[in-house]
């Protein structure tokens, strides 16, 4: 964690009492069985996710640069970014 605090629970149900608080500075571990493969999974899904987003904001800045509202030489990507 590297800034604000980040709850954290473990176990097949939600139960907001049972969550434990990591501070800035914390880092934890999780070895239950098949945590990896949940980790690799979210990573491929995020990728997927981030890359679909950056199409929208290239189509988004075409579509704004043929109608006039956007300069061409403005990036879509720090354009979102400044959003």
């Amino acid at each position: 964690m590297i800034l604000s605090t980040w709850r954290i629970g473990y176990g097949d149900h939600f139960d907001e009492t049972k969550r434990k608080a990591l501070p800035a500075g914390s880092f934890y571990t999780d070895h239950r069985p098949g945590t990896e493969r949940d980790g690799r999974r979210l990573f491929e899904v995020f990728q997927r996710s981030a890359h679909v987003m950056e199409e929208a904001a290239n189509a988004l800045a075409s579509r704004a640069i043929a109608s006039g509202d956007l300069r061409p030489d403005v990036d879509p990507i720090d354009l979102m970014r400044a959003i």
